[in-house]
């Protein structure tokens, strides 16, 4: 009995799976082949710049995730790190957990899938990118809580430009845009702080500012260390530039309480504080 076996152009798309992509370079389609679950997990590092398995989760969730959700995420970064065919990601050490970011390739792919401000991971200051991290968390969840739009920008460092905001924030709310550069201050008070301040000063209200940041008026926040970090320099700005363009807080608050009036400013920082529903 003779068989019929199936043509050649049948085999190909028996071998071709709907829930897969083949993407690589954005110019042109390759044979990686990621689930929908790896597409997803690599678009959200892409948001994020760099994350732990926990942020990642957290992001998806929109909220805190559960235990089990967190070893999910986990198992899929490491099949991703495990497999050849997807070199999409860098991963490092970073205390009891791991770090996670875009390599050039992972950079692309996230770029091709609609992520626009995707880019390599370079290694820098861990614990600053982190906290980076944790802060873009804290005001997407908080934006959606309040029924806001959120747009962040984490743009690379350019020693042509005048300011290099660590992040740049605008809030959209029922009044109006509000745009937020975010410096993110580990170090003890120095002069660099007025060097900073005096920039942010000089571009405010200028059409520089619109081409620097993307909003002539905007709010510079200062995210120190510690409470006493944030004391020194409130009283340190107050002497030379008392105005509420500078809000102070600390990092741990920005990442954390932005429903409460965490927020100071140079002008009136013994007698008041502000929150971003005040705006």
């Amino acid at each position: 009995i003779a068989l019929m076996l199936p043509r050649r152009r049948r085999c190909r798309m028996i071998g071709v799976m709907a829930s897969t992509t083949t993407l690589s370079r954005p110019e042109s389609p390759i044979r990686r082949r990621l689930t929908g679950a790896q597409i997803t997990t690599v678009e959200a590092v892409a948001d994020l710049y760099c994350a732990t398995p926990y942020d990642i989760a957290r992001w998806l969730c929109g909220a805190e995730p559960k235990e089990t959700y967190v070893r999910s995420v986990r198992y899929g970064l490491q099949s991703l790190m495990d497999n050849p065919r997807t070199p999409y990601l860098r991963k490092y050490r970073f205390g009891a957990t791991s770090l996670y970011g875009l390599s050039q390739a992972g950079a692309a792919f996230a770029r091709h899938r609609g992520v626009a401000e995707a880019r390599l991971f370079g290694i820098r200051d861990f614990e600053h990118e982190h906290i980076l991290t944790l802060i873009h968390l804290s005001l997407r969840e908080f934006c959606v809580a309040h029924g806001f739009r959120l747009q962040w920008q984490q743009p690379l460092l350019d020693f042509s430009k005048q300011i290099n905001p660590d992040a740049i924030v605008t809030v959209t709310t029922a009044k109006g845009a509000y745009t937020f550069c975010i410096e993110v201050e580990r170090q003890s008070f120095s002069e660099n702080h007025l060097k900073k301040a005096q920039k942010y000063h000089d571009v405010f209200g200028t059409p520089e500012a619109l081409n620097l940041i993307g909003a002539e008026k905007f709010y510079a926040v200062f995210a120190t260390e510690t409470y006493r970090k944030a004391n020194t320099v409130l009283e340190k700005l107050g002497a030379k530039y008392p105005y509420r363009m500078f809000w102070v807080t600390t990092s741990e608050l920005l990442a954390t309480k932005l429903d409460a009036a965490i927020f100071r400013t140079p002008k009136d920082h013994k007698t008041a504080s502000y929150s971003l529903l005040d705006i």
